[in-house]
């Protein structure tokens, strides 16, 4: 790890460059779009632009930086998001309900902390010092990457609830590449699953490494797409409880769900929302915004299975040959399959870059994982009680968290994010 951190000037950079790129994420919105919060499940982008400041200056500025003087000590309450340790935080879903502080006073609130950032790695600092800075560092430069997607899935939803057709992106919406989809083996045996956290950044609970036996198995190449979802939906997927765990038909039953988030039918065809306005669904484009509910109850429809966390992880490892369509790169801000994807039939389509995919195995801690002391303990371990684990990453994940380790997890009904399905079948 010591050498990870031997080079201060690049860290900054990173710092840098990952804090521009929030920044560029905002810069189609207007004023009024950093404001709307249109479900509690999401948040005002200008809360996401403070939250991450607030990171910063909260577990690196205060602790570390002689003499630093928080911006202004209101900013606490509504910017901590769930450290309890760290004392009182506003209320997630009533986030919206703040015009102030304003989007100017945030803004100037990350230079503010982006000099004293400055003023602090650009200082003398001990080895012990750096170390311990620049591991927190790191950590937060993830964590504000994290938040960009969130932002993306964020705007998508505040924009998609506006009665007019909204559009957070003007180029014309990328088109797909027809898929034929076909099930690769995975041997059984007994695999390594996680990460060690010594020579790369992971979190903490892709650790501890451990080992895993599993059965041999096939898993599909690519996504299921918006085609195969759709009949699905026409041979009464959405009313035939047989496919439904009981909490998932007692919800979709009072939602009232019978499609995906952000499809609607107009005139006999069916539409959906997207960073770049309505359009008509794209069949060949893999379906997107599913909860897990969904993507279970389609493979029991599809006579299938989703995959294990730890199916998906050795999957990765063992079938890897994966092309990133990361929007950082490609600006392509859909789960689109390019012709690029089918260059090899025996590798796994959309690994990274696609979109995130469901598993069928609930968020638990790996056997020996110890939380981290403090209150970045809280990170990941206090959500360990049984949300859905997904896996992969989506067209909106930064490049840098494309690895096989990462353990993405939401409960089972939540579908505003990128999410889709990757099918399993035993060996017979």
């Amino acid at each position: 790890m010591g050498q990870r951190f031997d080079n201060i000037s690049t860290w900054l950079n990173t710092y840098e460059c990952t804090r521009s790129t929030t920044e560029w994420i905002c810069e189609g919105l207007e004023i009024e779009d950093y404001v709307v919060q249109s479900h509690p499940d999401v948040s005002p982008a200008k809360w996401h632009l403070g939250h991450t400041t607030w990171f910063f200056e909260q577990f690196i500025l205060v602790k570390f930086l002689k003499n630093y003087k928080c911006f202004n000590e209101q900013l606490h309450l509504i910017f901590n998001s769930y450290y309890k340790s760290m004392g009182n935080h506003w209320i997630q879903g009533d986030r919206g309900q703040l015009s102030r502080p304003t989007v100017s006073e945030i803004k100037h609130y990350r230079q503010y902390v982006n000099a004293s950032i400055n003023e602090l790695l650009t200082g003398y600092l001990d080895e012990k010092a750096r170390m311990e800075i620049l591991s927190l560092l790191e950590l937060g430069i993830n964590h504000e990457q994290q938040h960009q997607e969130l932002l993306l899935m964020d705007i998508k939803y505040n924009f998609a609830v506006n009665p007019f057709n909204v559009s957070y992106l003007t180029e014309n919406y990328p088109s797909s590449y027809p898929c034929s989809a076909s099930y690769l083996s995975v041997k059984g045996g007994l695999y390594q699953i996680g990460q060690s956290g010594i020579d790369r950044f992971c979190y903490d609970n892709e650790t501890p490494r451990h080992k895993v036996h599993i059965d041999s198995f096939q898993i599909r190449n690519s996504l299921v797409t918006n085609g195969e979802y759709l009949e699905f939906i026409k041979d009464n997927g959405y009313n035939c409880p047989d496919y439904w765990y009981s909490d998932a038909w007692a919800l979709i039953q009072s939602q009232c769900w019978q499609a995906p988030l952000y499809w609607f039918e107009k005139e006999g065809h069916w539409f959906y929302k997207t960073l770049y306005g309505e359009q008509a669904v794209d069949l060949n484009e893999p379906v997107s915004h599913i909860s897990f509910y969904e993507a279970a109850a389609f493979a029991k429809w599809a006579k299938k299975r989703l995959p294990t966390e730890f199916e998906w992880e050795v999957a990765s490892q063992e079938l890897a040959l994966s092309v990133s369509n990361n929007f950082m790169e490609k600006r392509k801000f859909a789960p689109v399959l390019s012709q690029i994807d089918f260059t090899n039939d025996n590798h796994l389509i959309s690994l990274h870059g696609g979109l995130w995919e469901w598993m069928q195995s609930s968020y638990h801690a790996y056997p020996g994982y110890v939380a981290p002391e403090g209150a970045l303990g809280e990170y990941n371990s206090k959500f360990m009680n049984g949300p859905m684990v997904l896996r992969g990453g989506c067209y909106a994940t930064p490049e840098q968290h494309y690895r096989s380790t990462y353990r993405n997890f939401f409960n089972a009904d939540k579908r505003w994010m990128f999410s889709g399905i990757r099918l399993c079948k035993d060996n017979t």
